[in-house]
């Protein structure tokens, strides 16, 4: 073999060699490649998998709060919202632009004002009962929307809405409490000052003796009013600051109670020429305070008595017992009580005008007194009437607060 040959042997060696190792650097170069892209997929499935996870996560949270909750991309469009939300709104609400939402036409002007509103906002506002979710039952509730910036991962604005409706009926009540036992109050003390700015006056007691009698009896009579309106106010306030914790309860017999109270209504009972009845057992016997059971009765027995001026009234207390409670029902076949006026006979100072007594009124809290007593005994009070017929006040005592004695 010759020099050349030699020479050119080598070469070829040489590039077989070189070419043989491009080739593993390039096979490995590819294999480098193969794993980065298998890191990068296995990466990225991680990734879709938190962020899923995140967003599962996210929406778990969002559920458990229990309250409307609505979540606002930068360009107008709901990211997310949770049931309550929807509940509220009454339409689907993710993917949807806010300006395109159209069923709650009251509640939809908050939110957009919410959106475009820089930075946090606090706002109340009302609903009516058509607006408002259809399990609450209600004819008016109360909200209060918070809403504030998000910005992870981008910038979103968060919406919670509460539902305050307990807390604004309880404010309500309390402004109408104070008016109302303002008004009630001022009634019968400008009636006492003004017969005593006339009993002033000179000489008025000697020259008119027989009229003096008379404002005075007046002024006796408002002045029991404005007891009476004491007594029942501090009542209420007793029972509802510790109901169970001023109760002395024990075992007595319920026709004993029934059959006092109607002795104390024995005079009314004989102006109106009305019947009292009572059917229920004697030995039966109700775990409670005696004193404000009394109460009960004789408020709803007074009341049927003094709203009713026909002729023929009859009242009657039965009884009967069910698997889980002892049932109470004091009926009258008086004029009754119009549909309307049911849902709110229980209110403080709500009264039915059913006739033209000229008779002193009450002080319009004898059945709030008688709602707050009952439940301060586990028990519940509803009322039903066919005016011209009968009207009943239905007490359920549960039956571990009854028992027959022999």
């Amino acid at each position: 073999m010759t020099t050349i040959e030699h020479i050119l042997l080598i070469l070829l060696l040489a590039s077989l060699y070189f070419n043989w190792k491009l080739i593993q650097r390039i096979q490995s170069a590819l294999r480098a490649k193969k794993k980065a892209l298998r890191d990068s997929k296995r990466l990225m499935m991680r990734a879709e998998e938190a962020q899923s996870q995140t967003i599962v996560d996210k929406r778990r949270f969002i559920e458990a709060l229990g309250e409307p909750f609505i979540l606002i991309g930068p360009s107008g469009h709901i990211s997310m919202a949770n049931s309550h939300a929807l509940a509220l709104f009454r339409e689907k609400l993710e993917g949807r632009h806010i300006n395109t939402l159209s069923v709650n036409n009251e509640l939809l002007p908050f939110i957009r004002e919410a959106f475009v509103n820089h930075g946090s906002t606090t706002k109340e506002f009302t609903l009516s009962g058509e607006s408002s979710p259809q399990h609450l039952n209600s004819s008016i509730t109360a909200w209060q929307l918070d809403s504030a910036i998000v910005d992870s991962p981008i910038l979103e604005k968060r919406i919670i809405i509460r539902n305050v409706t307990q807390n604004y009926q309880t404010n309500q009540m309390r402004r109408d409490f104070v008016a109302n036992a303002s008004h009630e109050l001022r009634t019968p003390l400008t009636i006492i000052m003004g017969y005593i700015e006339n009993l002033m006056e000179d000489g008025f007691l000697k020259e008119q003796p027989e009229l003096s009698v008379k404002f005075l009896g007046t002024m006796f009579q408002n002045s029991q009013r404005l007891m009476h309106l004491i007594e029942d106010m501090l009542m209420i306030s007793k029972l509802e600051s510790g109901q169970k914790a001023l109760l002395k309860e024990e075992w007595f017999p319920l026709k004993e109670i029934i059959e006092d109270t109607f002795a104390r209504l024995d005079s009314i009972r004989e102006r109106k020429q009305a019947t009292l009845q009572c059917s229920i057992p004697q030995d039966w016997y109700i775990y409670g305070d005696s004193f404000y059971w009394a109460q009960i009765l004789f408020n709803l027995t007074e009341n049927a008595l003094k709203q009713n001026s026909g002729p023929n009234l009859k009242i009657s207390i039965e009884a009967e017992l069910s698997p889980e409670y002892c049932h109470l029902y004091v009926n009258d076949n008086g004029v009754g009580i119009p549909t309307e006026a049911i849902p709110y006979l229980f209110n403080r100072f709500y009264r039915v005008e059913k006739n033209l007594s000229s008779e002193i009124k009450g002080t319009g809290l004898g059945l709030s007194i008688v709602k707050h007593a009952i439940e301060a005994h586990d028990c519940h009070i509803s009322a039903t009437s066919t005016p011209h017929e009968k009207t009943t006040f239905h007490i359920s005592i549960p039956l571990s607060r009854f028992k027959e004695k022999n």
